[in-house]
């Protein structure tokens, strides 16, 4: 009877072994990447407020990276490469500098630079998808961390174990003065951080258009359609609902709703570069701006500041 109770405790023990490892986080490259992180060029912003820099612009072989504020510059301006199996390279704007886990080291705490693109782990990234941001992580199974959560410009990046918190989460943001029209975005608005939706993620020809916290609506994903003119339709996920100002109405505070495509000034819209990723989106209106108001989404004249100012995110 007492070996029979060992052999149970054994097995019993080396069933708990079996779930464990199956319930563990896969770190082999082949693991699946978020959906939408795609190839493109970004920002990519910390949730602390800086931007992942490549320090002084310098492209030589191992130079630093770190955290810096947003000046728009091509140092802060990254090309996601397909890498295949959900990951991706990081490449700087600049040239042949790669994201790259300092010497190939494995270990939290190792620092983060910029290196020749060599396809080895140490140069593979994946974007999971946590809330509103990402984490980026590392092949070797560590997450992109700012030193010590500081928000100060000039903050050295690493390589660290997954700590939740806001060090290890970042922002895709597009950086193309020019935002491709084959893809879908979340405009996301500067002043308060909530995200274009259609109200209620209703399909009906009229539904208002608000801002609200990231929930994975589809009524909080858009498209950008080619109006000519360097103009663009802006087109709801949901289906035929394209950003229209009711009534054609020219007044500070007219209001913005889903309607069906008819090509009318008050659905064509022009993307204004502000740098940092942030857009403003004028409307062929005359001199009237997309803006975000009391969390919902009109148009006005020109004020200058950050409502009038929206973000093409990639989820």
């Amino acid at each position: 009877m007492k070996n029979n109770r060992t052999i149970k405790r054994l097995l019993c023990a080396a069933l708990a072994l079996v779930l464990m490892a199956a319930l563990l986080p896969a770190v082999s490259p082949s693991a699946k990447a978020v959906p939408y992180a795609e190839a493109g060029t970004y920002y990519i912003r910390s949730k602390l407020g800086t931007y992942l820099d490549l320090k002084g612009s310098n492209t030589a072989c191992g130079n630093n990276v770190w955290a810096y504020a947003g000046n728009g510059s091509n140092a802060q301006r990254w090309v996601l490469v397909d890498a295949g199996g959900g990951w991706f390279f990081i490449k700087n704007l600049l040239g042949n500098c790669y994201l790259d886990v300092q010497n190939g080291y494995r270990y939290s705490g190792n620092n983060v630079w910029s290196y020749t693109g060599n396809r080895t782990d140490a140069q593979r990234w994946r974007f999971d998808r946590v809330g509103d941001y990402y984490c980026i992580v590392s092949a070797y199974g560590y997450y992109l961390d700012v030193a010590g959560g500081s928000r100060a410009s000039g903050t050295n990046v690493q390589i660290y174990d997954r700590n939740g918190s806001d060090a290890q989460k970042w922002s895709l943001i597009s950086c193309s003065s020019n935002p491709p029209t084959n893809r879908e975005y979340y405009l996301k608005s500067v002043s308060t951080g909530n995200w274009m939706t259609v109200e209620g993620n209703r399909q009906d020809i009229g539904s208002n258009v608000r801002v609200s916290k990231y929930a994975n609506l589809q009524g909080q994903r858009w498209k950008l359609v080619d109006a000519g003119g360097g103009w663009y339709y802006i087109k709801s996920s949901l289906g035929n609902l394209y950003l229209d100002v009711s009534g054609a109405r020219m007044i500070c505070g007219g209001n913005v709703v889903g309607w069906s495509l008819h090509g009318g000034a008050n659905q064509r819209w022009k993307l204004v570069y502000a740098g940092n990723g942030c857009y403003y989106i004028k409307s062929a209106l005359a001199d009237y701006y997309l803006i975000e108001y009391n969390s919902n989404v009109c148009i006005w004249k020109d004020t200058g500041d950050a409502r009038e100012l929206w973000q093409f995110g990639v989820k």
